[in-house]
């Protein structure tokens, strides 16, 4: 679970007009130090911004009225952390980190939770437990969905298994897991391990780590992560049910964990997005390759088979840090 300082929660919003483009940031919480933001936008009111913060906020900013609507987020399961907001057909699916009561602190994480929200205002949800293996945690979660091709509706969720947090036995190991939810389905499916290699326990640059996944117009998932000082690639053409084996796309000098100044902690996880009118996939990441931490891009034009050179997508000539890159695209246009 990454958790970093950060003194407020910040939207920055793109409005075009006419031929120029306006940046705002607007403040949705400043208080209790709220932190790992995600937002996504109401694809049936265009107007309408969600977005949660650590451990269990979640808020709804209305663009129009400049309003915004702060409630705590609950589920059956609990609420604690790592959030995801992600839109899929007429629904917000938020997924975090798990707090199952009756257990303590480390041993509450033993599932991924997601929750379907058709209601914001009223909280009218479906929460579902996801890869839950007794005695292991689970973390760090990321949602996708096909949008496209015949398992249109459909969910993917990708995390971390630990066999013991924070352990450093040498028997216990990492790994990345998958599962989905058909449209329709009343349950996520029993989780897979994608990887093909293991890392360790310590949530560090041998700890894999940070599993993002896109899908393309013909529903193929590809899925990304960082482990061993590499940016991993794999992919599934049946809908998760079965994956290719691993791949490394690029090495990632000095690994996923970067130790940067004024914060505590903060990372170079990769993300991966589909241009699906173009069929191009491109990864962002962020490392130390010329010795100060930067911000890259790869891209593939192939489905994954082969990949471009890395690209620095910041273009200053300092030596001051680039870190916890994100991205996406306007499959509009």
């Amino acid at each position: 679970m990454m958790i970093s300082k950060t003194c407020y929660l910040a939207v920055l919003l793109v409005c075009t007009f006419t031929c120029a483009a306006q940046l705002n940031q607007i403040t949705l919480d400043g208080e209790r130090n709220p932190n790992e933001p995600s937002v996504c936008f109401d694809r049936s009111n265009d107007s309408i911004l969600y977005a949660a913060s650590n451990i269990n906020n979640f808020y709804t900013y209305d663009m129009k009225s400049g309003l915004t609507l702060t409630q705590k987020a609950t589920s059956v399961f609990g609420v604690y952390g790592d959030p995801v907001l992600h839109w899929s057909g007429s629904n917000v699916f938020f997924t975090h980190l798990s707090k199952t009561e009756g257990k303590e602190y480390g041993e509450w994480f033993d599932r991924i939770v997601v929750q379907q929200i058709s209601n914001v205002n009223s909280w009218k949800e479906q929460s579902y437990s996801v890869g839950y293996n007794a005695g292991k945690m689970q973390d760090k979660p990321w949602l996708s969905s096909d949008e496209y091709s015949e398992r249109k509706g459909s969910v993917y969720v990708t995390w971390t298994e630990f066999d013991q947090y924070d352990s450093d036995d040498p028997n216990d190991f990492s790994r990345i897991r998958f599962s989905a939810l058909g449209l329709g389905e009343e349950s996520f499916s029993d989780a897979v391990t994608i990887s093909d290699t293991v890392g360790d326990c310590l949530d560090g640059d041998h700890t894999l780590e940070g599993a993002t996944t896109a899908v393309d117009a013909d529903g193929n998932i590809y899925a990304v992560w960082s482990g061993h000082d590499y940016i991993w690639f794999d992919k599934s053409t049946d809908g998760g049910t079965t994956w290719h084996n691993d791949k490394k796309i690029a090495t990632q000098p000095d690994g996923w964990d970067m130790d940067m100044p004024h914060i505590m902690r903060a990372n170079g996880m990769p993300f991966i997005v589909c241009d699906t009118l173009n069929d191009i996939l491109y990864v962002s990441w962020a490392d130390e390759y010329l010795g100060n931490a930067d911000v890259w891009l790869m891209y593939s034009k192939d489905k994954g088979e082969t990949w471009s050179e890395r690209i620095r997508v910041n273009q200053d000539t300092t030596n001051r840090a680039q870190y916890l890159p994100n991205m996406t695209i306007n499959h509009g246009t």
